[in-house]
This record gives structure tokens, C-alpha cells and sequence, in this order.
């Protein structure tokens, strides 16, 4: 999964993940790259934060702060990816 992300980071793509249930979401965690420090198995580092992982528990009494969470980074996600490609969003 990681190397699969890593290769759309110059696509105008992002990937919204909500994780359902009481299982555990550590590897969601991990794809949620706000530091940008996911490596590949080439050795490719990725080059924007492009997925956002929200844990629906924690929200499951507050719809509009669920949609809130989940809507949060894509503003950014869709400025960096326009940087990213020399445009002006």
C-alpha cells in the first residue's frame, strides 16, 4: 500500500480513510503521513501528505465533527498538490 501511495503523490488524488470499529489502526495511522516520512520499497520517499485517516468511534455521536475531521486536510492536500505541479490552485 505504502509504495502504491507513494506513487500517486503526483496525481491530484487523495485518499480519505475511516476506520470502522474497535479494531486496531495502527498501519492507518502510519499511512496518514502528515510528516511526509513514508518510504517506499525502492526507497522513495513521498513528497506530500495525500491521506487522512479519522477514527469513526471517536466521532460516532457528532456527525458535523466527523465531517469536520474528515474534510479537514483536504483544502491543503489540494494546495500541495498544485505547488507540487507548478499551478495555481
Amino acid at each position: 500500500m505504502v509504495d502504491l501511495l507513494i506513487q500517486c503523490n503526483t496525481l491530484p488524488l487523495s485518499v480519505i480513510i475511516v476506520g470502522i470499529g474497535k479494531g486496531e489502526f495502527n498501519i492507518m495511522h502510519d499511512l496518514d503521513d502528515d510528516n511526509c516520512e513514508m518510504v517506499d520499497s525502492k526507497g522513495n520517499h513521498t513528497t506530500r501528505d495525500l491521506v487522512q485517516f479519522v477514527e469513526f468511534a471517536k466521532f460516532s455521536n457528532n456527525g458535523v465533527a466527523l465531517a469536520k475531521e474528515v474534510l479537514e486536510e483536504l483544502p491543503r492536500q489540494v494546495s500541495e498538490y498544485f505547488q507540487l505541479v507548478n499551478l495555481s490552485p
